[in-house]
């Protein structure tokens, strides 16, 4: 898990938005082994806020999404991401994940 935790940090963004699927999708995942809010969430709100490549913003907040009812910050951040971000693709992931919270 931790070196999957590690892989949005990559320089290749097909790798930043494979691991954000699978760190965030249930179905690719065996059990319980969903990461640790406190190990994924803060470089994950980075890659939101900023990654040059829209798909893993998208993917991001996919990610980020999963935490929008439990922690405060997430709400801001897909409003943020649902108002200004450069990419329409981006700023409807953020509006739907917003919608959900």
């Amino acid at each position: 898990m931790n070196d999957l935790i590690a892989m949005p940090d990559d320089p290749d963004s097909r790798v930043r938005c494979s691991a954000l699927h699978a760190l965030s999708c249930d179905r690719c995942k065996e059990g319980s082994c969903r990461a640790e809010e406190a190990k994924v969430l803060p470089r994950v709100i980075t890659l939101v806020a900023g990654d040059p490549d829209p798909r893993v913003r998208a993917h991001a907040i996919g990610l980020v999404g999963g935490w929008v009812h439990t922690n405060i910050d997430i709400e801001s951040l897909l409003s943020n991401a649902m108002k200004s971000d450069p990419s329409p693709a981006v700023r409807k992931k953020a509006s739907l994940d917003h919608m959900s919270a």
